[in-house]
């Protein structure tokens, strides 16, 4: 048994894999391999790192982006950096609403930092986590830019969001050949 995304205790068998999201699979990596610390890159708006933070209760993860506007956000795309980074802030604090008894969280849980991967990448020691969820910048270069500066950083995986992307998967490509799996919702893995 574990607890699914709605909280309910499942065997792993009832819950339809193809209608995962990346948290779900991100989840799932945690709890069979009883992971404990994580970093992700291109946090948005939190859907994954929250959903992390709730459903995992033995992690503590670190969060990372620019939160702000950047020549690389796609043509067209029309993201409140401002607006999704005091989101996730509002919903940490509810999160760890201490008078709420349903959930054993702490703040040491988690540490956002706003900046971007390739600088921030210094505030994290090697080997710290087990493992990096990469979601940032989708162009190839930042892609194997992000994979360089986050392997050392991590003991057991790098992990990261659509792989059905063109510059995405030939980074992958380029730097792991074909020693990676893909999974549900477009994540790839790379194990250590």
């Amino acid at each position: 048994m574990w607890k699914s995304r709605t909280g309910i205790n499942t065997p792993r068998n009832k819950i339809p894999q193809p209608e995962w999201k990346r948290w779900h699979v991100i989840e799932d990596l945690i709890k069979t391999r009883g992971w404990t610390r994580g970093i992700e890159l291109g946090v948005k708006n939190g859907k994954t790192f929250l959903h992390i933070l709730k459903f995992c209760k033995e992690m503590h993860m670190t969060g990372i982006d620019l939160w702000e506007p950047h020549e690389s956000n796609l043509p067209g795309t029309n993201w409140d950096h401002k607006k999704n980074l005091l989101y996730v802030e509002s919903l940490l604090g509810q999160l760890f609403d201490f008078n709420d008894k349903r959930f054993d969280y702490n703040e040491d849980r988690y540490k956002l930092i706003k900046g971007r991967t390739d600088q921030a990448h210094t505030q994290i020691d090697n080997k710290s986590a087990n493992f990096v969820f990469i979601d940032a910048d989708h162009q190839y270069g930042a892609v194997i830019r992000d994979i360089e500066l986050y392997e050392p950083k991590v003991t057991d995986a790098v992990i990261g969001h659509d792989i059905d992307w063109p510059d995405v998967k030939k980074a992958v490509e380029d730097h792991y050949g074909d020693a990676y799996t893909v999974r549900e919702n477009d994540v790839w893995v790379h194990y250590l």
